[in-house]
């Protein structure tokens, strides 16, 4: 009995568990953490790989790297190699992850995926404390928050009604020792919606009153996090996997139809709230007045358009790119020198100063590596779609709306934190609910 118990404690697997508490480690943690569970695993698990390699774990495996290795061989015709070679280093747990999950691990961690996904919420949960004292014990001394006599508690919840946009402008003039953990709105907010559609998942499968207290105070926190932090994306993804499990949830077609009239109609009365147009204004990319909004899509594709900013400037650059070279791209490592170039030869001072990507990780992978790279994620998103629908996996489907969405307005695979984020969960997922005989992750 403690032989067995000291060996599972010195199974490799077990560096999982610390692996996704990437949003609250330092780089450096998670990059040895990563290290020694790829080799602990070759070294302990090298068994597994032939003998998962005959039960089919080969076909996954090159769904879910195909892009990677194509982005691999466009280092023979980029015109920047060395920032290639640094793009391929930065981007390899997308190989190296998925390789060793599917042949090293194809059945036995199955077990420990629900401690995974609770631990994950759990170090979002220490991030949101962590950040918000920050906010409290750096902001709250200057004025204009209002709320610098007040005791801890009352400033700690009263940092949840001042416009985060507000207290990020005033973080960065303000002199203080910054944080060891960066705090990117696109990548944080991914993480914590995803916290949401786990604790949901987990408040169905348990009976406990306790635990479901819990796990409510729990969504309750994040759900106020998410609106304060007001990532328009992610926003728009929870609206959308909960319509799409309330639909699941009504069986008739009578109470689907009720239920979309009545959503439409109070989507309607709601969006003319002067407060909520202002907030939506002020926070979304592309304001809701649909003459900007057609702008903004015009520019983006117009041959003769040089008054552009932000996105549509861009969207122009990466549109006249592919349209340069829409087979082979420009190489990995070329995509942001050719959108630098084109940022300067269109006077786009603000985005060629901001040295700014393309924003849009479609777009990144057809500027890197061209259609064959693009055509080759799209399948693997495709793939894991079908996969997650066939087996009637909301969880995983929730997770790869998020995915899907987020690529659209950053380069989600370019950092770290996305990088970990897609390659341990896609990768988990997928494995899992592959299995016929696995209920854990279907919705009721």
């Amino acid at each position: 009995m403690i032989f067995s118990k000291i060996k599972q404690l010195r199974d490799p697997a077990n560096l999982l568990f610390l692996l996704v508490f990437f949003p609250i480690l330092p780089f450096g943690i998670s990059s040895i953490t990563l290290m020694l569970f790829v080799f602990l695993s070759l070294v302990f698990n090298y068994k597994n790989i032939k003998e998962n390699y005959n039960r089919g774990a080969f076909k996954p495996f090159i769904t879910h790297t195909l892009f990677f290795i194509i982005l691999v061989c466009s280092l023979f015709y980029t015109t920047n190699f060395n920032k290639g070679v640094e793009e391929i280093k930065r981007i390899l747990p997308l190989f190296i992850l998925p390789f060793i999950l599917f042949f090293c691990y194809k059945d036995q961690i199955k077990k420990n995926i629900p401690v995974i996904l609770n631990l994950f919420v759990f170090a979002n949960f220490l991030y949101i404390i962590y950040l918000y004292n920050f906010i409290v014990f750096k902001l709250s001394p200057y004025k204009e928050f209002g709320f610098r006599h007040e005791i801890y508690p009352i400033k700690f919840i009263k940092s949840f009604f001042i416009p985060f946009n507000k207290i990020l402008l005033k973080a960065i003039h303000v002199d203080y020792q910054p944080p060891y953990l960066i705090f990117h709105k696109a990548y944080m907010s991914m993480f914590v919606l995803f916290s949401i559609f786990i604790l949901v998942h987990q408040f169905t499968k348990t009976n406990k009153k306790v635990i479901k207290l819990i796990y409510t105070l729990l969504i309750m926190l994040f759900l106020i996090v998410i609106f304060h932090w007001f990532s328009m994306p992610n926003i728009f993804v929870l609206g959308l996997v909960s319509f799409l499990g309330i639909i699941k949830a009504l069986k008739l077609l009578k109470y689907k139809i009720i239920f979309i009239s009545i959503l439409l109609a109070c989507s309607f009365f709601f969006l003319k709230i002067p407060v909520v147009k202002n907030v939506i204004n002020t926070n979304a990319i592309v304001n809701t007045n649909y003459k900007q909004l057609y702008q903004f899509v015009k520019g983006s594709f117009s041959d003769s358009n040089t008054n552009l900013v932000g996105r549509a400037a861009i969207n122009y650059c990466n549109v006249k790119l592919i349209k340069e070279k829409p087979l082979t791209g420009y190489g990995v490592g070329a995509a942001n020198s050719n959108l630098l170039k084109c940022y300067e030869e269109k006077d786009y001072k603000a985005e060629f100063n901001g040295k700014l990507n393309s924003h849009n990780y479609y777009f990144h992978i057809y500027l890197s590596a061209g259609l064959l790279a693009l055509t080759a994620f799209l399948f693997l998103i495709i793939d894991s779609v079908i996969m997650s629908i066939s087996r009637t996996s909301l969880l995983y489907l929730s997770f790869l709306i998020i995915i899907i969405v987020n690529m659209g307005f950053e380069n989600i695979l370019f950092r770290s934190h996305g990088i970990l984020f897609f390659s341990i969960f896609n990768s988990l997922l997928y494995l899992f609910v592959k299995k016929e005989n696995l209920n854990y992750y279907k919705w009721k």
